[in-house]
């Protein structure tokens, strides 16, 4: 049993031994809030192992000379098709909680009642998709029973934890079988495909060159200040929006919902120098005055506009931004402003597309299905052995073990990114930008 003991925060020896503590309790926690899982669907699996083929290319060139006269034989069109196939496998995370001994649940330092002393603000994260229940309610932080509240420490964990994996995943990561990671989009979202070898794929012809039609687009923003004046970044964005869009085109497939998703540092001064760019590309001759009262007020509507819809149109189709906390990014000091800077990379994530064949959600997640547990337990799941059982949807198992009056809780989610469209994401790397003044960062660390 680990040493570290789980008590209640309301016994004489907490920190809330003084009865004269009055309520509410203020958060000054910076939590990571935002996270593109929250826009992608969860579909439970009992599958350990999804592989998904694309086709990569094909022959239908033809074979053998013209006819010479009517009643020579013609040529012979040719039949070949090359597929690739991406295989995700289901990631491992499983964690326990302090032990718990029933004493130390039960007991209070007071008399006085504590039904009033809630916690304002929120101390753990949220999930739309896969956040345990007992998360939703935080308010009761101090006052909630010892064994809830450890529950709701081990959702925050799982959800930062599968949050980060989102974009940082990698198999190379994995400890045996005990922890696995699933692979995150900075690895899939790539353009090497066709030379990574540590990539989930795998080609029919056994030469990995013939996946390369699975390269997404990237492209390099190259460290510049966004409106700094060596780049256009709205340039950037509409040729990688442009260019993906022909491409889905071309694959006879629409891309029926689609996200730019980024880290919000950038947000705000992305919002800012962006209507500017817009009104100026592809002027060859004049100037745009951005701050006379016609382009300054077309520049200040354009800002709010984006701002109050979290949305950017490029090629005259709309698309949400999306943020989330754990998109990597670097800080330090610009040397040409002398300003802090962010600097991060920005994602065309498609996650639905359209086609004869229906929709298909291109971008997902899926988890083990814990719900069907039960059938093949047999004569393990009886009451007399230690308690076990699934929660939220089949989303999370859980194992209680009793030793005398004292008990751990287990828990374990095996979720996965199932990412079958490559070819219709692409990445803006390297940009930054250079605010006046350092902004608020949340705690991202595992």
């Amino acid at each position: 049993m680990p040493s570290q003991t789980a008590e209640n925060a309301i016994n004489e020896r907490s920190f809330f031994f003084d009865c004269n503590i009055e309520s509410p309790v203020m958060n000054t926690l910076l939590v990571p809030k935002q996270s593109f899982l929250n826009f992608l669907s969860a579909t439970p699996t009992l599958n350990a192992t999804r592989t998904y083929a694309s086709l990569v290319s094909d022959d239908d060139g033809i074979t053998g000379s013209e006819p010479t006269d009517e009643c020579s034989e013609p040529p012979t069109i040719n039949e070949d098709f090359d597929f690739c196939k991406l295989q995700f496998d289901l990631g491992r995370i499983n964690r326990q909680t302090k032990t718990l001994e029933v004493d130390t649940l039960i007991e209070k330092a007071c008399a006085r009642a504590f039904d009033d002393f809630l916690f304002h603000g929120d101390w753990a994260m949220q999930l739309r998709q896969m956040s345990m229940g007992e998360i939703q309610n935080q308010s009761n932080l101090i006052v909630e029973g010892a064994v809830r509240k450890q529950m709701q420490i081990l959702g925050h964990r799982f959800n930062k934890e599968m949050a980060s994996m989102l974009w940082n995943g990698d198999t190379a990561n994995n400890v045996g079988t005990g922890y696995e990671e699933y692979f995150g989009l900075l690895r899939l979202v790539t353009d090497t495909y066709g030379t990574d070898a540590t990539l989930p794929v795998t080609a029919e012809t056994g030469t990995q060159a013939d996946c390369a039609t699975l390269n997404s687009d990237l492209k390099d923003f190259g460290s510049n200040c966004v409106g700094g004046g060596q780049e256009s970044l709205y340039e950037y964005l509409y040729e990688l929006e442009d260019t993906l869009h022909m491409r889905a085109v071309l694959q006879g497939v629409e891309i029926r919902n689609a996200a730019w998703v980024m880290n919000p540092l950038l947000w705000s001064q992305i919002t800012k120098h962006l209507p500017c760019e817009i009104a100026g590309d592809g002027c060859a001759v004049g100037t745009v005055q951005a701050n006379d009262g016609g382009s300054g007020m077309f520049a200040q509507d354009m800002r709010n506009q984006m701002r109050s819809q979290q949305t950017l149109t490029l090629n005259g189709r709309t698309y949400p931004v999306v943020f989330d906390n754990f998109i990597p990014y670097t800080t330090g000091t610009d040397a040409g402003t002398g300003r802090p800077y962010y600097e991060s990379d920005i994602f065309f994530i498609p996650i639905t597309v359209a086609s004869d064949g229906g929709l298909v959600d291109v971008t997902r997640l899926e988890y083990k299905n814990y719900s069907e547990i039960g059938p093949q337990l047999g004569p393990a799941n009886r009451a007399e052995n230690d308690a076990r059982g699934w929660t939220d949807g089949g989303r999370y198992h859980f194992i209680i073990t009793n030793t005398r009056r004292c008990f751990e809780i287990d828990g374990k989610v095996e979720p996965t990114l199932v990412f079958i469209a490559p070819q219709l994401a692409g990445r803006i790397q390297n940009v930054r930008v250079c605010p006046l003044q350092a902004k608020p960062e949340p705690n991202i660390t595992l």
